[in-house]
């Protein structure tokens, strides 16, 4: 679920980023301007281990470097500046006979005073325009995932990115990524269709597991279910098909969590035509449409 602040803010975001290893993941748009792209970028060919000692041997390690510098101002607010470094550090493993694994720690290090930006509400300024990248250190992915048949069966705390990010996705656009602890199955065995079902118990936000966040802005505990199916055999278009079940069962007060609690259908499709071969003159098109209701513990009752 998005929201909007009453008056929109003015930010000015300057980062740069330092990568080491295969696989790692470029600097996003700021969370003002959502990315266009509609899937995170594939990883590397995972390396074969023939024994248990290869599956370390032959692992990768990563490392991920991201210096930010961010000025918010907001209208009946004070202005905000935050210059930050997330650093991501981890290792994934060789895949042998089908299991691959991988650990991720994650830090949030403020270069700028506290007094200075409003951390989410975290850190006592709460007069100051809003930056939501408190400072923090973390399990940013702890998972383990075995791949068979055309499918891959994945547990622990990962990332989910599904259709235009909107829906599901880590809000990379942040220092901290949002992640899901969360156990995902993918399909692809019939030719063009992939199938996509994840049962979600937490998600870890933004926000970071922090002392002093607003309720608001606190990880939510969910009972969650995402379908989601895509066909690819068109030439015209490619189609897919989607059910979002969430359901946030915190136990706080006033039904803050419960009542993000949602459920969305919906379906879209997507292509493009070529229409002049010399000039590379194409048109790109997408029809979507979406239905949401209340679900779960919501204590609302709409459709929209």
């Amino acid at each position: 679920m998005k929201t909007k602040p009453t008056d929109t803010p003015l930010w000015i975001t300057l980062a740069c980023a330092a990568f080491i290893a295969p696989g790692a993941w470029a600097q996003e748009k700021p969370f003002t301007q959502p990315p266009l792209i509609t899937k995170p970028p594939a990883p590397p060919p995972a390396t074969v281990a023939t024994n248990l000692t290869e599956v370390f041997t032959k692992g990768k390690i990563g490392l991920n470097a991201l210096l930010r510098y961010e000025y918010a101002d907001q209208r009946g607010l004070k202005e905000s500046y935050l210059g930050s470094i997330s650093t991501r550090f981890g290792f994934t493993t060789a895949t042998y006979e089908g299991f691959q694994a991988q650990l991720e720690g994650e830090n949030i290090t403020a270069l700028t005073d506290e007094d200075k930006f409003n951390a989410a509400g975290s850190n006592g300024q709460p007069g100051r325009t809003v930056i939501a990248d408190p400072e923090t250190t973390e399990i940013n992915q702890a998972w383990i995932s075995y791949n068979k048949f055309d499918t891959t069966a994945k547990l622990g705390r990962q990332r989910i990115v599904l259709d235009n990010w909107r829906w599901v996705g880590d809000v990379v656009w942040r220092q901290n990524r949002q992640t899901y602890d969360a156990m995902l199955f993918q399909n692809k065995s019939i030719k063009n269709l992939e199938l996509i079902y994840s049962y979600v118990w937490h998600v870890n936000r933004i926000f970071g597991d922090v002392t002093g966040l607003p309720i608001a802005n606190q990880d939510l505990d969910s009972n969650s279910h995402l379908i989601h199916a895509d066909y690819t055999g068109f030439k015209w278009a490619k189609l897919v098909g989607y059910a979002y079940l969430l359901d946030f069962n915190n136990d706080l007060p006033n039904a803050v969590a419960r009542n993000l609690s949602s459920a969305t259908y919906g379906g879209y499709a997507q292509g493009s035509q070529v229409w002049d071969k010399e000039n590379n003159g194409k048109v790109n098109y997408r029809g979507e449409f979406a239905i949401q209701t209340d679900y779960g513990s919501s204590t609302l009752n709409y459709t929209a």
